[in-house]
């Protein structure tokens, strides 16, 4: 009810109760404070009434996620190999020197802290049963190995060679400089087998912050918005308190003294929030009309869509691993995957789309320009003004700042993926990941190269660009018209 229309329904029954008799009734006049209650009610701000909801039914909804968000957070902000092995600086000959001693209790404190999660979710519980085995079966491993250095320490071979470290001197004067380098790598890197399922954990539990918590706090922003139409401010204003009061109790749970790991992770969570389509939410569509989730037979891994224009796209880069072809991890490290998916050279990006999809041509990105605002699609190079921001996540969890006009508006949620450089075996190299997000077309240019579209963190245009079909690239696939 509008604000104008209860004033006038209260003014009426205020002079009804006056002038008709019907209303001196003593029963019908026990209504009029009803009345007045109900016109109090539909005057209110529906910021107000959306505040009133959140502190009401905050913990009913998030007080789960806040348990796992707690015994998370400082694990996964830690999480690379060489805070529970030995840091890359560390030659072979120091660990044979420290008798493994720093590795192996490493990963008993990466048991530990692994083992301090809290959660239902099977996939998580499972990867934590995982790592605890390969953690076990590697410290198994590390006593062999030290069992077998305490024995050569006294050898006359050890001896007469100055020690152990004596002994891996002598072996790395008989290799070249890439086999010594290549022994290196195999001998000072934490297990495999450990680093493999800790990586996978760190997916999963990734997974979890981006879509989990987000659909509970999505939820509880549904709950508090009700029926009521926002403008977007108000929404804004609505989105603002949610992630205060989330703030307020993650301070107040809070376990450990490291503020620093606290506010980074916080800051990512609201990056996954924020970077939600406020238009949906205004125009009261629900993401699972205009966007939803597109589930890959091939892989069982989820990815959000989007509709824009007549157009449903991947609202994620696509990390797909297929049984052949030329792709990468961004540096080769798979904990990039579940942000960044893989890169792929344009042959093996045509044919990674799960069935049903595809990758785009030059004249379908065309259309989503056109979608977007951009009215110079047929420019060479630089398309439009600010309309790339409007593809592009907001905030600093991936792009490097400033990140210039992002707002995400459209719910596409580009990511500064990089690329991987096939030009040769002298300039084979990652480059610009933070910085700028390529996305093949498979519309040729030539024998040799391929249209792309290109996002930078230093301007908003969308960026008509041509590379090498050798290069690498991140895929968004495209959802097939139904003829």
């Amino acid at each position: 009810m509008k604000k104008h229309q209860s004033i006038i329904l209260l003014s009426f029954t205020f002079k009804a109760t006056t002038k008709y008799s019907f209303f001196n009734d003593f029963k019908i006049k026990l209504l009029f404070p009803y009345i007045f209650l109900i016109f109090i009610i539909s005057c209110s701000n529906p910021v107000d009434q959306a505040n009133k909801v959140i502190n009401e039914q905050f913990d009913t909804i998030m007080q789960e996620d806040i348990k796992f968000i707690n015994t998370t957070m400082v694990f996964i902000y830690y999480s690379t190999p060489s805070n529970y092995w030995y840091p890359e600086e560390y030659t072979y000959s120091e660990i044979i020197d420290d008798k493994y001693k720093i590795g192996y209790e490493g990963l008993e404190k990466l048991k530990k802290d692994a083992n301090q999660i809290e959660t239902n979710d099977e996939n998580i519980l499972n990867s934590i049963s995982k790592l605890n085995s390969e953690i076990e079966d590697a410290q198994k491993d590390i006593k062999k190995k030290q069992a077998a250095i305490k024995k050569l320490e006294n050898s006359f071979v050890s001896l007469l060679f100055g020690g152990i470290s004596g002994l891996n001197d002598f072996d790395n004067s008989l290799s070249t400089k890439e086999q010594i380098a290549k022994k290196e790598k195999e001998r000072t890197q934490m297990p495999p087998n450990v680093k493999s399922e800790l990586e996978n954990l760190i997916n999963l539990l990734t997974d979890k912050y981006k879509f989990e918590i987000i659909n509970s706090i999505n939820e509880l922003e549904k709950r508090a918005i009700g029926s009521n139409k926002l403008e977007k401010a108000q929404l804004e204003q609505i989105r603002a308190t949610l992630k205060l009061k989330l703030k307020e109790r993650i301070i107040l749970t809070y376990q450990s003294n490291d503020t620093i790991c606290r506010d980074k992770m916080l800051e990512k969570i609201f990056d996954y929030y924020d970077n939600q389509d406020l238009n949906n939410v205004l125009n009261n569509i629900t993401m699972e009309d205009e966007a939803g989730i597109l589930k890959d037979v091939r892989d069982n891994k989820e990815y959000k869509t989007v509709k824009i224009g007549n157009q449903i796209w991947m609202a994620e880069n696509l990390a797909y691993k297929p049984d052949k072809g030329t792709f990468f991890a961004y540096s080769n490290d798979l904990k990039n995957v579940a942000e960044f998916g893989y890169l792929y050279d344009l042959e093996t990006a045509k044919n990674a789309c799960p069935a049903g999809w595809h990758l785009p041509t030059e004249h379908e990105w065309n259309l989503l320009e056109i979608s977007i605002g951009i009215t110079d699609t047929t420019a060479q190079w630089w398309h439009g003004q600010d309309e790339g921001g409007k593809l592009k996540e907001k905030g600093n969890s991936h792009w490097e700042k400033p990140n210039e006009k992002a707002t995400n508006e459209y719910g596409f949620t580009a990511l500064p993926g990089g690329y991987y450089s096939g030009q040769g075996e002298d300039e084979q190299t990652f480059q610009t990941k933070g910085y700028l997000a390529f996305f093949w077309s498979s519309t040729k240019d030539g024998a040799t190269h391929a249209w792309c579209r290109k996002l930078s963190y230093e301007n908003g245009m969308v960026i008509r660009f041509n590379m090498s079909t050798n290069d690498c690239l991140s895929v968004r696939c495209l959802k097939n018209e139904n003829k």
